[in-house]
């Protein structure tokens, strides 16, 4: 039965997407599935690959055929199926979280897929965080990640921007100023 719930989801979400590509014909397209916590996946690897992964084959197979880049959400703790990814076409891992080793991740993949995330949402996007605070965390995910390659700094949403209005203008800012002091982006 397990199976069976698994195929008609993915059968539906194949259905959707060889939809879009087909008829919007788009560069990327972005899907969404949070498969873990911050700590772990939500079922063991084995589980995972037995039941989810078969999915995405099918689907991300075919946007890879018609040469759509593939951005996948998982503001979870993936790194056991890291290689899983790589297999699925998936060039853009959108939300990885901290909590995931990035800097050994980036050494494992070696290029073959970009990381998007890294900034911790828990220090940033509060209410109550501080300029300062949300400064040295954009400073942090900067300085230890983008000079690995193949990173995109941002919150590990899915979607642009923060639940706090003001997080997003000191985010942008430094990494604005980190672009302009390392690749001269920006300056005038």
């Amino acid at each position: 039965a397990m199976k069976d719930l698994c195929e008609a989801i993915g059968d539906y979400r194949y259905n959707g997407m060889k939809l879009i590509a087909d008829n919007a014909h788009p560069d990327i397209m972005l899907s969404h599935d949070d498969c873990g916590s911050k700590q772990n996946l939500f079922i063991q690897p084995e589980l995972w690959r037995e039941f989810i992964k078969p999915q995405y084959v099918k689907s991300y197979g075919y946007l890879h055929e018609q040469g759509i880049l593939i951005e996948h959400h998982a503001d979870s703790f993936c790194e056991q199926i890291i290689e899983d990814m790589v297999e699925l076409h998936i060039d853009i891992w959108q939300g990885v979280l901290p909590q995931n080793d990035i800097i050994k991740l980036q050494k494992q993949l070696d290029g073959r897929m970009a990381l998007m995330g890294g900034l911790d949402a828990a220090i940033v996007d509060r209410a109550d965080s501080t300029e300062e605070e949300i400064r040295m965390e954009t400073r942090r995910a900067l300085d230890t990640y983008c000079p690995q390659g193949n990173f995109i700094p941002c919150i590990t949403y899915g979607a642009p921007g923060s639940i706090y209005p003001h997080a997003d203008e000191f985010i942008n800012d430094e990494i604005d100023r980190y672009n302009e002091e390392h690749f001269s982006i920006g300056a005038e």
